[in-house]
This record gives C-alpha cells, sequence and structure tokens, in this order.
C-alpha cells in the first residue's frame, strides 16, 4: 500500500520578501509522487482557502502560504511559504536645499 506522501517543492524564494505596495506574484510548487501522477495543489493564504493566491501588500505584514496535495491514496503533502511585506525604510529629514537638518 502506498505510504508516502506527495512531495512539494516551492518555486521561487522562501521567505519571500517585498515591500509595502510591491506587487506579489506567486511562482507557485512542483507537487511529485511515488505513485500518482499529475498531482494538482490547493493553496490557503492565511487560513483562507484561494483558487489563485493573493496577498494585500498594502500594509506591512507577514503571511502565510499553504500548498497541499493529496495522492490517490489519501496520504497529504503540504508546504509553506512565508511573504513578508515590510514597511518602507524612513527617510532621513532633509531641509529644502537637501541639506540635513539639525534637531
Amino acid at each position: 500500500a502506498d505510504t508516502e506522501a506527495p512531495t512539494i517543492a516551492l518555486q521561487g524564494a522562501n521567505p519571500a520578501t517585498l515591500q509595502v505596495g510591491e506587487p506579489y506574484s506567486d511562482l507557485g510548487a512542483t507537487v511529485t509522487d511515488n505513485t500518482s501522477l499529475n498531482l494538482g495543489y490547493t493553496t490557503t493564504v492565511n487560513g483562507v482557502e484561494m483558487a489563485t493566491v493573493q496577498i494585500d501588500t498594502s500594509f506591512a505584514g507577514t503571511h502565510q502560504i499553504v500548498y497541499t496535495a493529496t495522492d490517490g491514496a489519501g496520504n497529504v503533502g503540504t508546504a509553506t511559504r512565508t511573504v513578508v511585506v515590510e514597511a518602507p525604510a524612513s527617510e532621513p529629514l532633509a531641509g529644502s536645499e537637501g541639506e540635513p537638518v539639525t534637531p
């Protein structure tokens, strides 16, 4: 009997890091299994199942994308990608001519 879970290989960076406002495009994953062929996977983002991965990058935060694949024998494999949305670094204060401001 098949007792081996599918293997999920994430494509792209993990963790993925981007700045607030930058678009996130998920590169997906590939699934391999010892007996079942052409397995697909489902994705959840922060616990919500989504057919297409969408992440709100309008604010800083950390998001979890979980990929899940189930083979013909019911074995379940998962992989998790972390997406970190970072706030932009604060700009140093500058005067009207671009000179540093002395507090």
